[in-house]
């Protein structure tokens, strides 16, 4: 067993963090209780080998550590006695923090780990579309278990985290790769990743004028300006009608069914279970969907309660390193930002394992970019 551990400091090694991550997406994706079970060991002997890496922490991060412990921790028991499976949530999350961590020590392997996973990941649904077409909501039926909402969710969390770490590192937007999500997304036909991998498209696609100076930012605005206006007058009919028939943004961005389920949780509260998590009994949440409320911030707020999400939420401002440039600052930020957009909508975080696709870019952000910079100049 010691002669395994001591190759667990993956971070060093591309090959076993890109395993280690790939790992993770396939456990989460494919929701078999077993293989998620053994990712969580892993996770778990991964942190373990690494507890001396967490003391190279700076400040903010050794404080958003000890608050997250801190939350879940005491929240745990009255979580206990909503579900027994608060205890897996719990363990959850405290992997999900630390194998983040620990990740983000080398952030060259990160990177190319975050690389691997999201091009395999695209190639794998590219593979499925090629051989079952895009006619008639193919994602519904590529993972068991998960829509096509599922899908698509997976795609843009690892596009946005490939996208944050990418740039913070070599300020490049990845440009391809997001095109890539936003096809298959548009496949997907789900108005949340539809929107949001869009928004990493547009995000890219500005950050690249910006670099090259205010003039050419200027021009390009302009002639976007022109040209869109050119297009919508001439072809506006015939857009449309594609988006009408091939996504779900035709029928506005208005869902009532989930608004119907914040507005229940949220009148089932009072001043205690504001803080402690709110309950699901006598809700739609129950009674049509499953316990599912479709949306990360009910699903924080009801296993841990107000504390830990207000946490999760002002994380990643917290641990901003102030030496980042404005443009890093900017781009990353607005980043962060779809992926809180694309959960509102879809519970693919705050607790599940892909809350390491959260932390990671986070502590990755709270990195001193010159501390960064020097260790990619001598690699």
């Amino acid at each position: 067993m010691h002669d395994f551990l001591r190759y667990l400091p993956l971070r060093h090694n591309r090959v076993l963090a890109t395993a280690f991550v790939a790992f993770l997406v396939v456990a989460f994706a494919g929701r078999a209780t077993v293989i998620m079970g053994a990712y969580l060991m892993m996770a778990f002997c991964v942190v373990l080998v690494n507890l001396p890496t967490f003391a190279s922490a700076n400040q903010r991060e050794k404080n958003v550590l000890i608050l997250m412990v801190l939350a879940v921790s005491v929240m745990l028991p009255i979580s206990l006695m909503r579900s027994e499976t608060a205890i897996i949530h719990f363990v959850g999350t405290l992997v999900s923090l630390g194998a983040a961590f620990v990740l983000t020590r080398n952030v060259q392997v990160f990177l190319a780990a975050s690389r691997i996973t999201l091009v395999a990941a695209q190639l794998y649904v590219f593979a499925y579309l090629a051989k079952r077409g895009i006619a008639n909501f193919p994602l519904a039926d590529m993972i068991p278990d998960s829509s096509s909402n599922g899908v698509t969710s997976y795609m843009v969390l690892l596009q946005a985290n490939y996208c944050v770490v990418n740039y913070a590192l070599n300020r490049r937007a990845s440009l391809l790769t997001a095109v890539a999500t936003l096809a298959i997304c548009v496949v997907g036909f789900g108005r949340g990743s539809i929107l949001s991998a869009a928004a990493i498209v547009v995000l890219g696609l500005a950050s690249r004028v910006w670099l090259g100076g205010r003039a050419r930012a200027l021009f390009v605005a302009t002639l976007l300006l022109i040209v869109s206006v050119g297009v919508s007058v001439k072809y506006g009919g015939e857009i449309a009608k594609f988006v009408n028939s091939n996504t779900k943004i035709g029928s506005g961005l208005f869902d009532v069914h989930r608004a119907g389920m914040l507005s229940e949780y949220l009148d089932n509260m009072d001043p205690v279970t504001v803080w402690t998590g709110g309950s699901y009994a006598g809700t739609s949440i129950v009674s049509d969907y499953g316990g599912n409320p479709h949306n990360s911030f009910i699903r924080a707020h009801y296993i841990f309660g107000l504390p830990y999400l207000l946490l999760v939420l002002i994380l990643p401002v917290y641990l901003f390193h102030p030496h980042h440039m404005r443009s890093v600052k900017f781009y990353c930020g607005c980043l962060l930002l779809v992926v809180l957009f694309r959960a509102f909508t879809e519970p693919v975080l705050f607790p599940t394992l892909f809350d390491f696709f959260y932390f990671a870019p986070s502590f990755m952000l709270s990195r001193d970019p010159h501390a960064i910079g020097a260790a990619r100049a001598s690699e």
